[in-house]
Formats: C-alpha cells, structure tokens, sequence
C-alpha cells in the first residue's frame, strides 16, 4: 500500500476546507456567481454532499490552470519546431482556431481521462472489465489511431475533421472546453507575432514531466 505524503495530504485538505468555507459564504451572501448558484442548488435539493460540491468546485479550478498551461507549452514548442507551418499561421491567421485544434489532437497534454469506474461487467474489444474496476483511457492513443487521424504524427494546422477527445465527449465534455480554446486562441495570437522567438536549448535538452496524466515539458527557456 502507498501511503499519503502526509504535508502534501495536509495542504491538500486545507484547501478544500477553504473552497468550502467560501461555497458556503457566497450561499449566505446570495452571491450571483458559478459556486453561489451551485451552494444554492445544492441547498434547495440536497442533490450532493458539502464534499461532492466542494470536490466539483476544486475540479473547476485545477482543470483550468494546470491543464491550459500545459497545452500552452506544447502549442509554443511546434511552432518552434514546424517553421514552416508557423509562417502559414502568420500569413493566414484565419487558421488559428484550427490549429489549436490540431495542438491538443497532436501533443495531447492530458496524456489519459480521468479514471472511470465499472459498475457491472462488461466486455470492451474482447477485454473483460468486472464490477469496479478501474478503467483509464488513453486520450494519446486514441489521437494517434491512424483509423481515425491520417499520419496522425504529422502536424497539420488545417486537419479536418478533428474528432479529438482532448475535451471529452458526450455528458463528459469539458465544462471549460470554450474557456480553453479562447485562451489558447489569444495565447497563440501573441506568440506568433513574436517573430524572433527561438529555442534558448537543443530540442533533445529539454527535460518532460513524467506523470501517469500529464505531459509537457518540465520548462521551456526561449530567446526573445
């Protein structure tokens, strides 16, 4: 058995005792925001507990930072990498929105989905998966299929379709997919009237993350 870093656990805590102090005090405030509506909901239905809130509050919050940052990292890398395909983003601007698309697709900064748990058995391409078991999918392997993503290692900015899951699917889509991608758009806008912007380190120097979840790389140094 894995035991809790116990100051990791302890801060983690902490936090989630202060999302809930602030859920619960925008309920009493009557605030108009996203948490207050959500306090108020849960108030009225008793639908889910101070904790399913709290922890649907620390989601929000989590996914929209480390996640974006992430697909920020890897968007400004290919351009570095692809000179070509950068000049067309800067004669063509038009073309950004798909090629942020293709970023997420290509990169896939969250490696794999959140963990899903099987409720009854089932079989899924002839794997059996028993009542609670833990399944995790594998968003990198499912945006390299070659099935679905003709030469799925090649970058390109104008791929359509674009079926990628680096957002979810379904009743799983990303509450912030709109959030992310106006982001990226504005990120990537930036970056690419930064026509001197260079790598500060060989390519093959740059250390990456190594997490079940997550991949990008551990830092970025540029030249202006």
């Amino acid at each position: 058995m894995v035991k809790p870093d116990r100051p990791a656990y302890c801060q983690a805590r902490a936090l989630l005792d202060q999302h809930t102090a602030t859920l619960m005090a925008r309920y009493h405030h009557r605030g108009s925001g996203l948490l207050a509506r959500w306090a108020r909901t849960r108030k009225a239905n008793n639908s889910v507990s101070d904790d399913e809130l709290t922890a649907l509050a620390f989601q929000v919050w989590w996914a929209g930072i480390e996640n974006i940052t992430h697909a920020i990292s890897h968007g400004t890398l290919l351009p570095l990498t692809h000179p070509a395909q950068t000049q067309r983003l800067r004669d063509h601007p038009e073309l950004l929105p798909a090629a942020v698309e293709e970023m997420v697709r290509l990169t896939t900064p969250t490696a794999t989905a959140t963990p899903r748990y099987a409720r009854e058995d089932l079989t899924i391409a002839d794997v059996t998966v028993r009542a609670g078991d833990t399944v995790m999918l594998s968003l990198d392997t499912a945006h390299h299929d070659p099935h679905r993503f003709p030469a799925p290692q090649h970058f390109g900015p104008t791929r359509t379709p674009n079926h990628h899951l680096a957002f979810g699917h379904g009743p799983h889509h990303c509450l912030g997919a709109s959030l992310a991608r106006t982001q990226l758009r504005i990120a990537f806008t930036h970056l690419l009237r930064l026509t001197h912007l260079k790598l500060a380190v060989p390519e093959r120097h740059l250390k990456w993350r190594t997490s079940l979840r997550l991949h990008a790389p551990q830092a970025l140094p540029v030249t202006l």
